[in-house]
């Protein structure tokens, strides 16, 4: 299975055309105060998912080096596994982290984002290896 999809689509899990890779791009999205918004959400078929989510943010596209805080939170089906907290309103502060993850099949994954005064952009990407796919037999 291969997808057309738009590079930033926060619905859908993206495959190469040979299925041997898979990614998933957020794209910039904001939150309101108080409330998780959904960056990525998605369900697996029969394929394990073996890669890293980038999380980055929370950051002011009109000035990026003024931060503030934020949560990041990925689900599997349901179940929290995952909260990360930046602070990158101080200048010791990550501004974004590499979790490695595996996804098993038919699993539902949900990665949502919080900022913590509602206006800085957050991005989630995953990418990886996906095994258990059917070749293509594209190169």
């Amino acid at each position: 299975m291969t997808s057309s999809q738009p590079v930033a689509t926060p619905n859908a899990l993206n495959f190469t055309p040979d299925n041997k890779n898979f990614y998933s791009y957020s794209g910039a999205i904001a939150s309101s105060a108080g409330n998780f918004v959904t960056m990525l959400e998605f369900t697996t078929q029969s394929e394990t998912l073996v890669g890293q989510i980038v999380f980055s943010g929370p950051i002011l596209a009109s000035d990026p080096g003024n931060g503030s805080d934020g949560n990041f939170k990925l689900s599997m089906n349901g179940a929290e596994i995952l909260i990360i907290n930046f602070g990158t309103s101080a200048e010791d502060m990550q501004s974004y982290s590499v979790t490695p993850v595996i996804i098993p099949p038919f699993t539902t994954v949900k990665i949502e984002y919080l900022s913590a005064d509602g206006s800085r952009t957050g991005y989630a990407n995953l990418v990886g290896e996906a095994i258990g796919m059917t070749d293509v037999g594209y190169q």
